[in-house]
């Protein structure tokens, strides 16, 4: 029993030795997040870092800037990032395709905006959409939830989906694209919205939040939602856990009329939007802020009828992609594989 003991002491100590420093860093490594730069309206995530809220809750967060959905998806599969954000429709499509990605919290209501040059007239939908036909119409990225979104529009007023061009451009290059006449429209969000509206004299169209539209659009109350590997979701639950309910503080602080003002200071401060190009520079997006993004976008429910509902609208109208859901059991099965158990509810 000695000699067990000197063996257990003189080998296996040094291995706990060694393990144990290696184990702490594991928990104190800081927690990636993607996240999209320049855009105002992930207002929860922008509070909840400003105000500590986080850190409270025991997370390093570390930010890992993308500019579009895909991009999102690419890093969150590759394991370069612990969560991301993308709309909900790009992880129905992604876990119909294999990926194993669940969603765990919202990220922001909904925010599409469809922005004309000065030359269009703003009309009820859908009379709107009968002067794009045959336009050029600016995306974030070819596959993106914006191209999605306008398509469906198209087909809800009775056009072909194609009946447009889709150019591929980020926000500040769709900006300048309209300046010069190379894109007629922008499927737009702020601060990219109030830019293009004042440099360029572009005229807001049809919003998701605010207008008229198909309800199969009107209704999806979430506009990004949080997302992460299964596998990691189920090797550390906690550091999750500890995200939403961060994020679910920075609803409730966001939801206080008090708080208006700082939590505009907050969003000015870290989404990292460059306003000298904004008439009234960072005043201007304060007011975006507090007047248009707070309450909308300050949501944190994804539960299975938000799901529902963006699976009946890719059904009705990006249908290739969600191939065999159509009998509601089997819809059902595939809303349950989409949703982390542990999430917001």
């Amino acid at each position: 029993m000695m000699k067990v003991c000197k063996f257990l002491s003189a080998v296996l100590l040094p291995i706990l030795a060694c393990l144990l420093p290696q184990a702490s860093h594991a928990k104190n490594a800081p927690f990636k997040v993607q996240y999209y730069p320049g855009v105002a309206f992930t207002v929860t995530f922008y509070v909840a870092q400003a105000e500590g809220m986080f850190q409270k809750h025991g997370l390093d967060i570390e930010t890992v800037g993308m500019t579009s959905g895909p991009a999102a998806l690419a890093a969150m599969s590759g394991g370069s990032v612990d969560a991301g954000m993308v709309n909900p429709d790009l992880l129905i499509a992604s876990r119909k395709r294999g990926l194993n990605l669940e969603a765990f919290c919202a990220a922001s209501g909904s925010y599409f905006e469809l922005v004309g040059a000065k030359s269009f007239i703003p009309k009820p939908y859908p009379e709107v959409m009968r002067q794009i036909a045959g336009k050029r119409v600016g995306v974030n990225a070819l596959g993106a939830s914006g191209q999605f979104f306008m398509e469906a529009m198209l087909q809800g007023a009775g056009l072909d989906k194609d009946a447009v061009t889709f150019v591929p451009v980020s926000s500040v290059a769709g900006i300048e694209a309209m300046q010069n006449n190379r894109i007629d429209l922008f499927m737009s969000f702020e601060p990219v919205t109030t830019i293009l509206t004042q440099k360029t004299g572009g005229k807001v169209l049809w919003s998701v939040a605010t207008s008229k539209g198909p309800s199969s659009l009107t209704d999806l109350r979430v506009g990004l939602i949080w997302v992460a590997k299964s596998n990691l979701l189920d090797k550390d639950p906690g550091k999750y856990k500890a995200f939403i309910s961060a994020l679910k503080e920075a609803k409730a602080f966001i939801d206080d009329p008090a708080n208006a003002d700082k939590v505009a200071e907050d969003v000015v401060k870290l989404a990292g939007v460059n306003t000298s190009g904004m008439v009234g520079g960072d005043a201007t997006l304060h007011k975006v802020v507090k007047n248009k993004l707070m309450h909308i976008n300050s949501v944190t429910r994804f539960g299975a009828k938000d799901a529902a509902r963006w699976l009946e609208y890719m059904k009705q109208y990006q249908g290739d992609m969600v191939p065999g859901l159509d009998k509601p059991d089997e819809a059902k099965k595939f809303i349950d594989q989409l949703l982390w158990a542990g999430g917001c509810k």
